[in-house]
């Protein structure tokens, strides 16, 4: 036991050694090679992410109480209740994530232009003058639908309206009965 502890000891010396150095390089590279003028998606991203994560919990509470409410685990009265109140809900978030877009398209933009300018830079002359004009980040805005109750603008992939939170899955289903009817 005595010839054991020795090297032990000097293994999990040595394991302690290099985790230390290498939070003590970390920390220095941070210091040193961090690009001041890099855009810093943590600080805003960490709120969108809470939205995002609060919208889907949000959908998802609708569905189940929809479903309680049909096995008759809850009254129709407390359904309609917290319906209500999970939707506004979700339509505050719907319009607060629609607010937060302007400024995540600016800071891609910027990206954009700085790495297609590193890349210009560093290419030979003769593709450099092929390459110079700039890809820029689309400006459209995507796809929409117009919800049928509120006649509101929606993202084409919004499951529900975002000022009156109905579904938008109605809207796609009356135009698909539409469609078989006269087929």
């Amino acid at each position: 036991m005595s010839q054991v502890l020795p090297p032990l000891f000097i293994a999990i010396a040595a394991i302690a050694l290099v985790l230390g150095l290498l939070a003590l390089w970390q920390s220095v590279r941070v210091l040193f090679l961090a690009d001041p003028g890099a855009v810093d998606f943590a600080a805003s991203s960490d709120a969108r992410l809470t939205l995002v994560d609060e919208k889907a919990s949000l959908l998802k509470a609708i569905k189940e109480l929809e479903q309680e409410r049909d096995l008759g685990k809850i009254s129709e009265q407390d359904y309609e209740a917290l319906n209500a109140r999970y939707r506004e809900r979700a339509k505050e978030v719907l319009r607060a994530l629609d607010s937060q877009l302007g400024d995540y398209r600016k800071q891609a933009q910027a990206l954009v232009d700085k790495e297609i300018d590193k890349v210009v830079s560093s290419t030979p002359s003769s593709v450099q003058q092929a390459s110079e004009s700039k890809v820029k980040v689309e400006e459209e805005q995507p796809a929409r639908r117009v919800c049928a109750s509120c006649q509101t603008d929606n993202e084409a992939d919004a499951a529900f309206c975002k000022k009156c939170g109905k579904p938008m899955a109605d809207e796609v289903e009356e135009e698909q009965s539409e469609a078989g009817g006269a087929a």
